[in-house]
């Protein structure tokens, strides 16, 4: 409806849905418009968020471990709490920064990690992971 969106990490692993709306005398104001929950990851704790993205179709939690959890959404709302989990292939021994969907469906990932490099020096090195 051309309004303002936002998405929020919460306690719990609660991902929410706001819109920004006009109350009137009150001015505006945020509202949940819908929510889904991050699983719990292998040490009973909800998964660190790193980042979240959203398209008309989908939202995108990319975690602190690099997995990628998606939910499909309609008129920018959550169809269901059924997620789609993408673990990476990549080593252990990244940054995990970002992550975005591809027309093809597959994700790719915003990722850095420590190189040496002539001489013994070390630099973060970005790198693009599918």
């Amino acid at each position: 409806d051309g309004g303002l969106r936002a998405i929020t990490a919460g306690v719990d692993g609660k991902i929410a849905l706001m819109d920004l709306l006009l109350q009137g005398d009150e001015g505006p104001v945020w509202r949940e418009v819908g929510a889904v929950h991050l699983p719990y990851n292998d040490r009973d704790v909800h998964t660190e968020v790193a980042t979240i993205t959203a398209t008309a179709l989908r939202l995108l939690v990319t975690a602190s471990n690099g997995e990628a959890y998606q939910w499909e959404l309609r008129n920018g709302l959550p169809v269901s709490a059924t997620l789609t989990r993408d673990i990476p292939a990549a080593g252990l021994r990244r940054s995990w920064q970002s992550a975005c969907i591809l027309p093809s469906g597959k994700i790719m990932r915003l990722a850095s990690s420590w190189q040496r490099g002539p001489g013994g020096a070390s630099s973060l090195r970005p790198e693009l992971l599918l």
